[in-house]
């Protein structure tokens, strides 16, 4: 983390080399694998961060499709859509905290995936890495980066037009780092994305911008 706050990418790099190479298992490699795709990120550098965490994705067993066609994307939803129907906000607020720590960092990275593609205008790989890590969310816990995702996950019902969802998983984001602890990163990214990307849509501007 010293070296990412220094924008030291070679450093960054030796220090990921030597855990990938000398880590006992997967598990002591995805905590400096995940913070290399972050880096790379704050570069901007967002084709190739969603190529490594692609690799890292891999790394786990599990795989992010190239380029998900539309089919892809409505399943994947109407998978989510079918989870959130048996909960109340109150229920996916007090969801219990992820334990497999292979799935919260695949969560992370599905997450990262996403919103560099949104960065990216990569749609389609947007919608569905925002699916997946809402869906791994519902059915394993929440993570840092259960926020992130509902957020995204409000993005996509704004585009289908469904607002009234959108304002609601934009509101659960916000709910999320306010009443569980997930970190200053993840309290930083629901404020931003929701405000500027969901809430505005059915709030007035004084409301999304005053949390700013």
């Amino acid at each position: 983390d010293l070296y990412m706050a220094c924008g030291n990418r070679t450093e960054v790099e030796t220090i990921v080399s030597e855990v990938s190479k000398h880590a006992r298992c997967l598990e002591d490699k995805l905590p400096v694998m995940l913070r290399k795709v972050v880096f790379i990120g704050t570069l901007s550098l967002h084709a190739e961060g969603i190529s490594y965490a692609r690799s890292v994705v891999q790394l786990c067993g599990s795989s992010v499709p190239k380029n998900p066609g539309p089919l892809q994307i409505m399943f994947k939803l109407s998978i989510v859509r079918r989870l959130i129907a048996r909960l109340t906000d109150d229920d996916i607020v007090n969801l219990p905290a992820v334990t497999n720590e292979k799935e919260k960092h695949l969560m992370q990275l599905y997450s990262r995936i996403g919103t560099y593609a949104v960065m990216m205008d990569w749609g389609s790989l947007g919608m569905w890495c925002a699916l997946r890590a809402a869906q791994s969310s519902l059915l394993h816990g929440l993570s840092s980066a259960t926020p992130m995702a509902l957020t995204l996950l409000g993005v996509i019902e704004r585009a289908f037009g469904n607002f009234k969802e959108a304002t609601r998983f934009g509101r659960l984001s916000t709910r999320l780092v306010e009443e569980r602890e997930l970190g200053p990163e993840a309290k930083a990214q629901a404020y931003f994305r929701v405000c500027f990307f969901v809430l505005h849509w059915s709030e007035s501007l004084d409301g999304p911008l005053s949390r700013l």
